[in-house]
């Protein structure tokens, strides 16, 4: 069994990051120019990417700290220590994006 198939904690922090994803690829086909978003449009998808990242990451933490019950067969592997490095590495990409909207183009 694997942590995905135990856990609904699993699965809720999958949905926060692919709302994360899709939020971030409307800003990455706006700053490509493929979409004209409007900058509090932009704003607002970048706000959503930033939160839905930080929530997997805190539901990824928690997974870090407590296993679910019963746990003799699951483990930390790598992939959750993969995801949590994923996770944050969105949350500060989301940043470092309302950093760059309160810039000109």
């Amino acid at each position: 069994m694997s942590g995905f198939e135990a856990t609904g904690l699993a699965k809720a922090a999958l949905a926060a990051a692919a709302i994360a994803v899709l939020a971030a690829g409307a800003l990455a086909a706006d700053a490509r120019r493929a979409t004209a978003l409007d900058p509090r449009a932009a704003e607002a998808l970048t706000w959503i990417a930033i939160v839905g990242a930080a929530a997997a990451a805190v539901l990824i933490g928690y997974r870090l700290l407590v296993l679910p019950e019963p746990a003799e067969f699951l483990s930390r592997r790598a992939g959750l220590y993969l995801a949590m490095a994923g996770a944050v590495g969105a949350v500060v990409a989301g940043l470092a994006q309302l950093r760059a909207l309160d810039r000109p183009r």
